[in-house]
């Protein structure tokens, strides 16, 4: 346990300074955004200019599958085209491929601009696991088992996880005290019981990807029911349970746990199996490792960033797809069409799209995330040997942060965190209103809640970069089913967007895009 009242008297006793709050003010602090996919995203959606163009255009390029957005599940097929030679090309607005799970530059470093890690994979996903074993993530097989590269492990010998709570610092998130409650414990066994729970089909009632999972009756019914509805029935909900599922929501889904279904909230703790030991996989740019790894089989022309799909028709037995590539308007004739973008666009885009889709798409809130880069320069023999990989504060807004320097395994100048702010769940701040604020804004809204968790470090800022992602995911309510569970709707367009398809993780994005390619072989 580290005392931060000790902790900042320590600091004064070897000549540094403690918090001065209004240094968070100061102009002295770089500042800088990083989202240039947003201008062109939203400048083309100028319905005259789409209009002109669709009459104007004359340059054509021909492709046997166009797939509308470079994150996970668009990489994941692209990757699975390239393995059998099919010919495609990938269009993504951002400055890099990767979505989500991208990296940042920042301080002469690439930084996490979203997910930052994923789990050991579950044996059943054998296309991801073959992934990782061709990318030296898992290293080999010992009885069956996986081993995994242990330079991606986030080790519990390690300081991996820390929470503050009441002046205190302590090992591990959410289920930290001392003494935890007997409901605690109630909700912690629940969750194990249900990690290795299987249906009258002899499927996981919750999987990962999801669309492995049961579906049984009874598994599906927890789709039509609130999360904490259905814990307070089952006597499963005090303070501390209230914090560790609003936390898990927030983490994963942006939200609180109020807004999800009971299927998706019990999903975040039952989806792998608690009775087995689980590594965290990571690296200093987060999901970075595994994007590259995505990348690294593929053709380089083949991936096209800055550009974006505006209008898509089928015409006879072709899509006929209106592209800005290049810096100019382009045709692109392909017989199978794969939108691995976001789910809102999909009004705007088709014009033919089914009744269904359109209503699936307009139907579900979508939610921000802010991600900031901080950058503190220290003065020597700073003490941080009490920072953890991830660290949280359960009266903050967000999520915490995590320290890059981790991966460094010593300390050096400058110290690079990023902090995590799934800006809706506990402040309502929705896209618009994220958009609005000015990067001095921003600056005050991400140091009100860092000096919740780490506030001796602001004096020694320096810079701070700021990403916003209007529409990082979308909440599953309750009444809400996932897609990867129903069975699908027939359409010309295939699907391999996260945001619709299931759950806002690695897994279930690299799945949607395996589904993807094997909907179009």
């Amino acid at each position: 346990m580290i005392d931060r009242r000790n902790f900042i008297k320590g600091l004064a006793l070897i000549g540094l300074s403690p918090t001065v709050f209004s240094e968070k003010k100061s102009s002295s602090v770089h500042l800088s955004l990083y989202e240039d996919e947003v201008k062109i995203a939203h400048q083309l959606r100028d319905h005259k200019l789409i209009a002109n163009a669709l009459k104007t255009t004359k340059s054509s390029i021909h492709t046997d599958v166009l797939i509308a957005g470079g994150g996970v599940g668009g990489l994941s097929c692209a990757r699975l085209l390239e393995k059998h030679n099919r010919d495609f090309l990938v269009l993504d607005p951002a400055n890099e491929v990767g979505g989500t799970s991208a990296s940042m530059p920042f301080e002469n470093k690439q930084l996490p601009s979203g997910a930052h890690y994923v789990m050991m994979a579950n044996s059943y996903a054998k296309e991801l696991c073959q992934f990782y074993h061709e990318n030296n993530i898992i290293e080999n097989y010992v009885d069956e088992l996986a081993q995994y590269n242990s330079s991606l492990i986030i080790n519990d010998d390690d300081t991996k996880e820390r929470s503050y709570y009441n002046q205190k610092w302590s090992l591990e998130i959410g289920e930290y005290f001392h003494s935890p409650t007997l409901i605690l414990k109630k909700f912690k066994e629940f969750c194990r019981f249900l990690s290795t729970l299987k249906g009258s089909d002899n499927k996981l009632w919750f999987s990962l990807p999801s669309g492995f999972s049961s579906k049984d009756p009874k598994a599906l019914a927890l789709f039509d029911l609130n999360f904490v509805d259905y814990l307070k029935q089952n006597e499963m909900w005090d303070s501390e349970v209230e914090y560790v599922v609003n936390y898990a929501c927030m983490d994963d889904y942006g939200c609180l746990a109020h807004q999800v279904s009971a299927w998706v909230g019990l999903h975040y703790f039952a989806c792998r199996n608690q009775n087995v030991t689980q590594y965290t996989l990571s690296s200093e740019k987060g999901n970075g490792f595994l994007v590259d790894a995505l990348i690294s089989k593929i053709t380089a022309t083949k991936l096209s960033t800055k550009s974006v799909l505006l209008h898509s028709i089928k015409e006879k037995d072709l899509h006929k797809s209106l592209i800005y590539k290049d810096n100019k308007f382009q045709f692109v004739y392909s017989k199978h069409l794969v939108f691995a973008g976001k789910s809102h666009a999909l009004p705007y885009i088709f014009p033919q799209a089914s009744i269904h889709q359109v209503k699936q798409a307009k139907s579900r809130q979508q939610v921000p995330w802010l991600i900031t880069q901080l950058a503190f320069q220290l003065p020597k023999n700073y003490p941080l040997s009490y920072l953890c990989w991830d660290n949280v504060s359960k009266t903050a807004d967000s999520v915490g942060y995590i320290a890059s320097n981790y991966f460094q395994k010593s300390f050096q100048n400058p110290l690079v965190l990023t902090h995590f702010y799934p800006t809706m769940a506990k402040r309502n701040l929705n896209s618009r209103d994220l958009y609005k604020l000015s990067m001095d804004d921003l600056k005050i809204l991400v140091l009100e809640d860092f000096e919740q968790i780490s506030p001796e470090l602001i004096p020694y800022l320096k810079s701070m970069r700021f990403k916003r992602s209007g529409h990082a995911m979308a909440i599953c309510p309750p009444n809400y089913q996932l897609p990867s569970i129903q069975k699908q709707v027939k359409s010309s367009i295939v699907l391999a967007n996260c945001d619709s398809y299931g759950l806002p993780l690695f897994e279930e994005a690299f799945q949607a895009g395996v589904d993807a390619f094997y909907a179009i072989t």
